[in-house]
């Protein structure tokens, strides 16, 4: 027995006339402005790292459903990916029909690790290097005297979130040292301490 599939396209009473995202310090701020809207209930926002495979990632009410004054919304991600970002809204009307806007690129540039703190700097003794990492990944902590040599070589495996690098300095001499956070050849972050 033959199944027949009908696909219907509903033209919903919204008119999106502005979207746009941008990296505002560690997030994605995401804006858009309807010019007019009826029996609109809400906006899905929704996220894809490859511009394929979408997800929604947060949702904001329309603020008058029926308007027919341009209206301001405004949404954001706080957990962007490093590199291209995709973002689309999808508008559901009261009654459940939805419709999907433009697709929106923005590109998310954050260190996949940032040195927090070094302390206490100066250093007599024990050195503490506070991190935050993106994601899991092995890395080589070198330290550099003044001159541009190695004079330290630590490795570890990084979890994502808070990372903590505890060393003993006492054994340096004096003077000014570079701290660089590698893998293998990519420099990951650096930061500097003086060793009293």
């Amino acid at each position: 027995m033959p199944v027949w599939v009908f696909h219907t396209s509903i033209a919903l009473p919204l008119d999106i006339t502005l979207f746009n995202g941008q990296q505002v310090d560690k997030q994605v701020n995401l804006n858009w402005v309807t010019a007019q809207e009826l029996n609109n209930d809400h906006f899905e926002i929704e996220h894809s790292a490859d511009g394929i495979h979408y997800e929604r990632i947060g949702s904001v009410n329309s603020r008058f459903q029926t308007s027919s004054t341009s209206t301001d919304y405004s949404f954001t991600d706080r957990f962007p990916k490093n590199g291209m970002n995709f973002y689309r809204l999808k508008e559901v009307n009261i009654s459940g029909a939805f419709s999907y806007s433009d697709v929106v690129p923005v590109k998310f540039d954050n260190p996949l690790v940032d040195i927090i703190s070094v302390s206490p700097n100066p250093s007599i003794s024990k050195l503490s290097i506070s991190c935050r990492v993106l994601e899991a990944t092995p890395v080589t902590c070198s330290f550099y005297n003044s001159e541009g040599r190695i004079v330290r070589k630590m490795n570890y495996d990084f979890t994502t979130g808070q990372n903590l690098i505890s060393t003993d300095v006492s054994a340096l001499p004096a003077g000014i040292y570079f701290i660089v956070i590698s893998r293998p050849n990519e420099r990951l972050a650096e930061a500097k301490f003086l060793k009293q």
